[in-house]
């Protein structure tokens, strides 16, 4: 009897626990009086936010009107040391992957390799930003918390991971400028902020999650930016040789035709075009970044038309390293896997005289 109790007991205090985490972390609704704010910025007045983990370096901008709305940049943090600049570069150096991994490693008199000869980082890359990346710059105007917890002492600090200033979260606007000092405490599911007086927040949403792993969350992988199902022609060219298609509704679907006057859609272009449309990137490279083997060799090109007007392309090119594609919509190359090789060995057949 007395187990079974104690097991009650506790089952009951955990739930209370669990309750009070989740009243404690729980995000106010964005219109709810009773919100924390920790910077009333009037909306749409953000134009850059800045993450910077010690580590890597996110730029979120808004840009001038009449260019694309958004762009992200990633970038190696400028505070990311050689292991031998100071004392605090020893732990930023451990965050390389394989630091321990080095051939050489104790085999030298200079006490090792740095973190760059161990794990290169990855290249600067400016990317076009999704429709996630417009919501993160928006969350900031206004600011708000889920809690306040007034101006801790040292010893909270510490345990709130707040002391060490690795962390850092820069809000620009046309007339300002805020600073802020962030932690993600392993185990607690919560970001901590605090602000230059040294005030500190719960910050609720997933906002330091996303600019934390920005390039899989605020990238856009979009091929096209317009509805290939819009276009009324699909030009496929292989080498020298090349096809003119026809894509036209047929209740209120699209498909694939040999010419106008053709009233039976093919089926072979038909398959060929959808799985052309459902090819998604692996991995997106920035403005004027190339594969490390140099620049790809454009095999396939499709345009796509609509009467006279042409809505976009799409292009694939083989590296040694695998397929890549780029569009009318991409800032450059992105990396596809599983089905670039496929649509270019069934495209000889589609663009073959008959």
């Amino acid at each position: 009897m007395r187990a079974r109790s104690a097991a009650l007991q506790g089952a009951i205090a955990a739930g209370a626990l669990a309750l009070a985490a989740a009243t404690w972390l729980r995000a106010p609704e964005p219109d709810t009086p009773g919100r924390v704010v920790i910077a009333e910025l009037p909306r749409g007045s953000v134009q850059s936010v800045v993450w910077d983990d010690g580590s890597h370096r996110v730029e979120v901008e808004r840009v001038a009107q009449g260019q694309p709305d958004v762009w992200v940049r990633i970038a190696r943090s400028p505070s990311l040391l050689q292991p031998d600049a100071g004392v605090d570069a020893g732990s930023r150096a451990a965050l390389a992957p394989d630091a321990g991994a080095h051939a050489d490693a104790g085999a030298r008199g200079d006490g090792g390799p740095s973190a760059l000869e161990v794990a290169p980082p990855a290249p600067d890359r400016e990317l076009r930003g999704n429709e996630v990346a417009e919501k993160v710059l928006d969350q900031f105007s206004p600011f708000t918390a889920a809690r306040p917890l007034g101006v801790p002492d040292t010893a909270k600090l510490r345990e709130l991971g707040l002391d060490s200033g690795l962390r850092r979260l820069d809000v620009w606007t046309q007339a300002r400028h805020l600073s802020f000092e962030v932690s993600t405490p392993v185990g607690t599911g919560a970001s901590y902020v605090r602000t230059e007086d040294g005030r500190v927040y719960v910050l609720g949403g997933t906002v330091v999650q996303d600019l934390a792993a920005a390039a899989s969350r605020l990238v856009d992988r979009r091929v096209h930016a317009f509805r290939p199902e819009d276009a009324d022609r699909v030009v496929v060219r292989l080498g020298t040789q090349s096809r003119t298609l026809v894509q036209k509704r047929v209740g209120g679907t699209a498909k694939i035709f040999n010419d106008v006057r053709t009233e039976t859609p093919d089926a072979y272009a038909q398959g060929w075009v959808e799985r052309l449309n459902k090819v998604v990137p692996t991995d997106v490279l920035g403005r004027g970044e190339v594969p490390a083997e140099g620049e790809p060799r454009v095999e396939l090109r499709v345009d796509f038309l609509r009467g006279s007007q042409a809505l976009g392309f799409v292009e694939f090119a083989r590296a040694q390293s695998g397929w890549f594609a780029r569009s009318e919509h991409s800032v450059g190359w992105m990396r596809v896997v599983g089905r670039a090789e496929g649509l270019l060995h069934d495209a000889e057949r589609l663009v073959s005289p008959p």
